[in-house]
């Protein structure tokens, strides 16, 4: 059995982590911080939308209502938990390479789990032989990216970063379109790397911890500074 780490659950997908383990720790998720509302988001490696409908039938059969955001940065589901009171989950593994995925859980009000929390998910995550990874549950579509942008913006004044030459690694990953549509929105000049994803060059030789060909643009075009992200948006 996979177990919580010191940040989720990681492992190599399909081969440790599969489809019908993501759907029990769903079911176990909802079984303890409750039903409602959960809302769904995930990173851009290939296996994230066959994971995001294993979390999601395993939450519905613990009693949820499941809402997917799409791709979208793990903090913007850590806002969406705080503003609106409801349990979050993405699928990513971070920093790994694409072939590893994972599952990050935020309690209502957008909280990282404590330990205990995560022990009693651990043991309703039993396996019940019952496959419910495949089964077709009604969710509906969460628009995670406009509240998430306002916000951002919304920490400087109108033009706050005008005149700053800025560079932008966003290692193939969910920043890849947040990260310079903010950075535009408050007026820097922005030159992006690393922010075409294909499913499996996520992290690869970019990002926040790769940061050679960051360090390199910034100094071939003369920017003021660079910023490197991780796969999923949640280390700089």
């Amino acid at each position: 059995m996979l177990h919580f780490g010191t940040d989720g659950v990681r492992a190599a997908a399909y081969s440790q982590l599969t489809p019908d383990a993501v759907a029990g720790l769903g079911r176990a998720a909802a079984s303890v911080l409750g039903g409602g509302e959960w809302i769904i988001g995930r990173d851009t490696r290939e296996s994230g939308e066959v994971f995001e409908q294993a979390l999601a039938a395993g939450l519905v059969a613990g009693g949820a209502s499941v809402g997917l955001a799409g791709v979208v940065p793990t903090p913007a589901l850590a806002h969406i938990g705080a503003t609106r009171s409801v349990a979050t989950a993405v699928i990513t593994a971070s920093h790994n390479p694409y072939h590893d995925n994972g599952v990050k859980l935020f309690a209502p009000g957008g909280r990282k789990l404590p330990d205990d929390i995560e022990q009693r998910i651990e043991g309703a995550w039993v396996r019940s032989g019952e496959d419910i990874s495949s089964a077709e549950v009604a969710t509906h579509d969460v628009d995670l990216v406009t509240p998430y942008v306002a916000r951002l913006t919304s920490l400087l004044p109108a033009g706050g970063l005008a005149g700053l030459d800025l560079v932008l690694d966003c290692a193939n990953g969910a920043m890849s379109s947040v990260a310079p549509q903010v950075a535009h929105l408050l007026g820097a000049n922005v030159r992006v790397i690393h922010n075409t994803p294909n499913g499996r060059n996520i992290n690869h030789e970019c990002g926040a911890t790769h940061p050679a060909d960051l360090s390199a643009t910034v100094v071939r075009f003369g920017a003021h500074m660079g910023l490197a992200f991780d796969g999923d948006g949640d280390r700089l």
